[in-house]
């Protein structure tokens, strides 16, 4: 039978006490690995916020503060393409009238603003923001993708095509851009709550202002990428263009990828 600690000798009392005390220590270690390997990302990612605050120099080590840096850019930056697009790619691709032009334009910005609003009453009480971002990445993709393929499919009609205003293919472009801009004003508000969730409030205004470095890098980058192609495109077609969506895609489908990897990002931060 095995012997307690009270009735041994006490040189094997100490040993009984340090065998206990060992195994406590190995037991408690295998827990914490397990709780680190199951733990949910939320849960990560407050043991993170636990920290405090940490200095620029901690942030920009983390793994984590790059994928979500890379994210934000990837994701912004054909929002902010798009703006330079959207009318000339009405005139040489589906001849549309000045009328129609002011019409695209208000619905674009419409769904823009309805977008900041939606996502500010959205966001925390019903959806957290890491999900919400997910789906913004997710239909932007696909945004863009179908943009890009829409304007391959109609660039031989040109001005003197069959497309024309309000039809079919032009309503379907508007709403698409619609979409990307849509997104881009979703992404603009999920900065700050996104920052929040990194690193806690002890460190929101470090990782916010740092963030905000990939919100300007998106928007000078979109559109200088948009007006090269369509300079490339010059006064007809719209292949450059739809090149460049189907870029905005791939971009996207990137963030996809980084915002799909955060919890490995975390968990290599343990």
């Amino acid at each position: 039978a095995p012997k307690d600690a009270r009735d041994a000798p006490p040189p094997q009392r100490e040993d009984l006490e340090d065998d206990r005390v060992k195994g406590s220590g190995q037991r408690d270690g295998a827990s914490v690995a397990t709780t680190a390997r199951t733990m949910p990302d939320e849960a990560l990612a407050s043991q993170l916020q636990a920290h405090g605050p940490m200095t620029m120099k901690q942030v920009l080590f983390r793994l984590e503060f790059w994928g979500l840096w890379l994210q934000t850019l990837l994701t912004m930056m054909p929002g902010f393409g798009i703006k330079f697009v959207i009318s000339p790619m009405l005139v040489n691709v589906f001849a549309a009238s000045d009328r129609w032009q002011t019409t695209a334009s208000f619905v674009f910005l419409f769904m823009y603003a309805a977008t900041w609003l939606a996502t500010g009453l959205v966001v925390g009480p019903f959806v957290s923001a890491r999900r919400f971002a997910g789906g913004l990445i997710a239909a932007q993709a696909l945004a863009c993708a179908a943009t890009g393929a829409l304007l391959l499919r109609v660039s031989p009609g040109g001005r003197g095509g069959d497309v024309g205003n309000g039809d079919a293919s032009s309503l379907a472009f508007v709403a698409l851009i619609s979409c990307i801009g849509m997104t881009l004003a979703g992404a603009k508000v999920l900065v700050p709550l996104l920052s929040l969730d990194l690193g806690g409030p002890a460190n929101f205004g470090l990782i916010t202002g740092l963030m905000y470095s990939s919100f300007g890098l998106a928007a000078v980058l979109g559109p200088l990428t948009s007006w090269m192609a369509l300079a490339a495109n010059g006064d007809g077609g719209s292949l450059a263009v739809a090149a460049w969506f189907f870029s905005g895609a791939a971009c996207t489908s990137m963030a996809m990828i980084l915002y799909l990897a955060r919890p490995f990002l975390l968990r290599s931060a343990k």
